[in-house]
C-alpha cells in the first residue's frame, strides 16, 4: 500500500490508495481538495506544484471500469435479454452499492455523490427558475418517467427470479442514472481501435478518477485512450495551487444543468431554441432540404459572413415563409439573402413576434426571490443565459427592421407634411388624419391613391411595378375608378384630375399595396414606424 497522501478527508484518500494499487495513476502533484463554499461542484482535484505541458495527470485502467460487459455478469441471460442497455447498467451501480465493502468498487462507491442537483432533483419551488426556458418541467418530468418505467420493469424481472429486491428503491436507482449522465464517458474509449461492430460498444462507462476532473470548457486537454487504459493529457501548463479541468465539449447550460446538475455562468456555448411554422408545399420546394426543425440562436453563430445571432438556415427558411409569390420567384433553390427589402424587414418581424411570445413565458424581472439554493442558483445562471440570447435577438431583429425604413412609402408622414396630396384627401374624404381615414374605412383606398400619385409625379424615384392584368384585380381597378373617380376628379382636379389616373394605374397600385406592403407591429417597444402600413417600392 502507497504511503502516499491524496487528500486530509479520509474517504478520498482511501479512494487515492485504492486506485494506485489497482493500477491506476495520480501526478505526483495532485490531490483531492474539498468542495469551495457555495461551489457548484463537488471535490476538486488541485495541485501542489506546477504540473507541465503535456504531462499524464490521471489514468484509469479497464479493470477499475463499470461498464456494460460487467452488468452482462452480473445478471442472468433472462434479466439482460428484458431489460434495456441502459437499466442494466444502472441496476449493476446499484447491486454494488448494496454489496458495501464486498464490492470492488466500495472505495470509489464511498465518494459518488447520493444526491445531485440536475432538474430531477428540484422542488417545486426549484422548478420555477427554469419557467420560459427550453428546458422545462415537462421535460424534467418525461425524463423521469422514463426512469422509472424502466426501473420498475427492470425490479419486476429481479422479483420474479426470486431475488431480494428490498434494497433497489427509486432513489437509489436515480442515483445511479445521475451517475452515468454525470460522470460517464463514451463506451469507444475503451475500444478505440476498433470497428463498432455492436450496440454495446457505444454504452456509456465509468473511469474512476477520470470523472473526478470538473468542466470547464476551455480547457485544452486530450483523452488518450490505450488498449488497456485511459489517461487524460494537459495540454497547457497547471499553476501550483489551480484545479484541474476536464474538457466535457461544447456544452450549454440546458445540457450541462440536466446531465451534470450545474451551470456556467457566461457559457460560451448557450442557445436558445426556435420551433419555425410549417411550410407549405410549394415553400419547402424553394427551401431545397426538409426544415431542421429546430433551430439553435446563439452568439456563436456570428461570424464575418453571417453577423447575425440567427443561423443561415433559420434565416433562410424564414425569407421563404414572409415572401410574396412575386418574391418567391426571385429565391433561389437554397436562398441566403432576402428576395428584397420588403422581405427581409417582414422576415424579422415574423422572428420578432415568435421571440416576443418566448419572451414573455419568462418570470417578470424581479417576480423572483434571489436563490436559496444551489439548484436554483444554477437554474438562474442558464434562465439568465436563456433571456440574454432572446434579447439580444430582439434587438437585432428591431435593428434590421428600423434599419430599413428610410425609403419605405409611408402615408401618415406624407398626410402630416400637407402638401398638394394631403390637401386634395382633405378636399375629398373630409379629412387628412390618418387615425380619422381608418376609422371612417377609407386608409387603404387612400394608401393606393398615394402610391399612384408618386408614380406618376415622381417616377424616377417611386416606380411601381408592372403585373399581369388579371381579370378579378382589374375588375376591382375598374370598380374603384367608376365610383371614386368622378367625384375627385371633380374636387381635386389639380391631383386627380390630371392625366395618367387610369384603371391599370390604379391596378398596379392596388396590387403594390397588396404585396409589396408591411404592417408594423403596434405592441412593440422600440420601433420607428410601430403600428403603421408601409409600402416598400424598389
Amino acid at each position: 500500500m502507497s504511503t502516499r497522501v491524496f487528500s486530509t478527508d479520509e474517504t478520498f484518500n482511501a479512494f487515492g490508495q485504492w486506485l494506485i494499487s489497482h493500477g491506476g495513476f495520480i501526478h505526483e502533484s495532485l490531490s483531492f481538495a474539498p468542495p469551495e463554499p457555495d461551489s457548484q461542484y463537488g471535490s476538486r482535484v488541485v495541485t501542489s506544484s506546477d504540473v507541465p505541458p503535456n504531462s499524464r495527470l490521471v489514468s484509469c485502467p479497464h479493470t477499475l471500469t463499470i461498464n456494460y460487459t460487467k452488468a452482462c455478469s452480473a445478471f442472468s441471460a433472462d434479466f439482460i435479454s428484458n431489460t434495456t442497455q441502459h437499466a442494466a447498467l444502472r441496476m449493476f451501480l446499484c447491486l454494488e452499492w448494496l454489496n458495501g465493502k464486498e464490492s470492488l468498487w466500495w472505495p470509489y462507491l464511498r465518494v459518488l455523490p447520493r444526491e445531485f442537483d440536475t432538474p430531477l432533483y428540484f422542488s417545486d419551488e426549484d422548478l420555477k427558475y427554469l419557467q420560459g426556458c427550453n428546458l422545462d418541467i415537462t421535460e424534467v418530468e418525461a425524463r423521469k418517467a422514463v426512469w422509472k418505467e424502466e426501473f420498475e420493469a427492470a425490479v419486476a424481472i429481479l422479483q420474479k427470479e426470486g431475488h431480494d429486491v428490498e434494497g433497489y428503491t427509486w432513489e437509489l436507482y436515480l442515483c445511479a442514472s445521475t451517475v452515468f449522465t454525470s460522470r460517464s464517458f463514451p463506451g469507444k474509449l475503451m475500444n478505440w481501435d476498433r470497428e463498432i461492430l455492436h450496440e454495446d460498444d457505444t454504452m456509456p462507462v465509468l473511469f474512476p478518477l477520470i470523472d473526478s476532473l470538473n468542466h470547464y470548457p476551455i480547457t485544452k486537454i486530450t483523452w488518450q485512450p490505450s488498449d488497456t487504459s485511459l489517461s487524460i493529457i494537459s495540454g497547457a501548463g497547471v499553476l501550483a495551487g489551480a484545479e484541474v479541468y476536464n474538457n466535457y465539449g461544447p456544452k450549454p447550460n440546458e445540457e450541462l444543468l440536466m446531465g451534470y446538475g450545474f451551470t456556467l455562468p457566461e457559457n460560451p456555448f448557450d442557445s436558445v431554441l426556435l420551433k419555425p411554422p410549417r411550410l407549405t408545399p410549394s415553400q419547402l420546394s424553394l427551401l431545397g432540404e426538409p426544415p431542421t426543425g429546430l433551430y439553435h440562436l446563439t452568439r456563436r453563430n456570428r461570424t464575418p459572413e453571417n453577423p447575425s445571432i440567427y443561423p443561415p438556415s433559420l434565416l433562410s427558411l424564414i425569407y421563404i415563409l414572409t415572401s410574396t409569390p412575386s418574391e418567391a420567384t426571385r429565391i433561389s433553390t437554397h436562398p441566403a439573402k432576402p428576395a428584397s427589402k420588403r422581405n427581409e424587414i417582414s422576415a424579422h418581424i415574423t422572428l420578432l413576434h415568435a421571440l416576443l411570445r418566448k419572451y414573455q413565458n419568462f418570470p417578470a424581472p424581479n417576480s423572483l426571490p434571489p436563490p436559496r439554493n444551489s439548484k436554483q442558483a444554477s437554474a438562474k445562471i442558464y434562465a439568465d443565459s436563456q433571456r440574454s440570447i432572446v434579447l439580444s435577438a430582439i434587438a437585432e431583429s428591431k435593428g434590421v427592421i428600423n434599419s430599413r425604413t428610410a425609403s419605405l412609402v409611408r402615408l401618415p408622414a406624407a398626410l402630416a407634411e400637407g402638401g398638394a396630396f394631403a390637401e386634395a384627401i382633405e378636399a375629398c374624404f373630409g379629412s387628412a388624419d390618418e387615425e380619422e381615414l381608418t376609422e371612417a374605412g377609407h386608409d387603404d383606398t387612400v394608401h393606393i391613391l398615394y402610391l399612384c400619385y408618386l408614380s406618376l409625379t415622381q417616377s424616377d424615384l417611386f416606380k411601381l411595378p408592372a403585373c399581369p392584368p388579371e381579370e378579378e384585380a382589374m375588375e376591382s381597378a375598374r370598380q374603384l375608378n367608376e365610383e371614386l373617380f368622378p367625384i375627385v376628379a371633380a374636387v381635386a382636379p389639380e391631383v386627380f384630375g390630371r392625366a395618367g389616373w387610369t384603371v391599370e394605374l390604379l391596378h398596379r397600385g392596388m396590387k403594390a399595396y397588396a404585396d409589396m406592403g408591411i404592417q408594423f407591429p403596434r405592441e412593440v417597444e422600440g420601433l420607428a414606424l410601430a403600428g403603421e402600413y408601409a409600402v416598400c417600392l424598389e
